[in-house]
């Protein structure tokens, strides 16, 4: 099932986050399978594998951890879209309930994942850069308490974010400039 995602800045809840991080029994293994088995488990029943490829743009073919604080693992695969060439993030929370995030598509978290590097980040709280719009500088960050663990994302030289489940969908979190 796929959702309409929105980053919507004022409605992201502050909350207490779960203290839990759980990863995947056997990550080795999960980490290992390749990524054509991937696509073939995960892309293909959900018939999107014609218009999405995983592709090699960071070193894991998956993410594994519990996103969306169910007790469940979900798993994280990068992709890239065939039609438009632009790349994205699909986190399956089982098998056919799943939330894209980039890939081109207007109203997700990010339209284009152009960071290169990922991990799991368990903070409870996050601190969302903020730009003057009338200057360009950085002025105090927002701090923000997050619901559930995060996957952080940044950039070989530059800037960094998390994408954060909220509840209902996967938000953005601008967080290095």
């Amino acid at each position: 099932m796929e959702h309409d995602i929105q980053l919507e800045p004022d409605a992201i809840p502050l909350v207490t986050a779960t203290d839990s991080v759980s990863f995947h029994e056997n990550f080795n293994s999960v980490k290992a399978i390749s990524s054509e088995a991937l696509f073939v488990k995960y892309l293909k029943p959900n018939k999107l594998d014609s218009l999405i490829l995983i592709t090699n743009q960071i070193k894991q073919t998956s993410l594994v951890a519990d996103f969306n604080g169910d007790g469940i693992e979900d798993i994280v695969l990068p992709v890239r879209n065939k039609r438009n060439n632009k790349a994205g993030l699909i986190f399956f929370h089982s098998l056919t309930d799943y939330y894209v995030i980039g890939l081109g598509i207007s109203g997700s978290a990010l339209e284009n994942i152009r960071y290169t590097k990922f991990e799991v980040d368990n903070s409870k709280i996050a601190y969302q850069t903020e730009i003057d719009t009338l200057t360009g500088d950085i002025i105090e960050p927002n701090q923000i308490k997050l619901i559930n663990i995060a996957l952080h994302m940044q950039e070989d030289e530059g800037t960094s974010g998390l994408l954060s489940w909220n509840g209902s969908k996967y938000i953005y979190i601008h967080t290095g400039a």
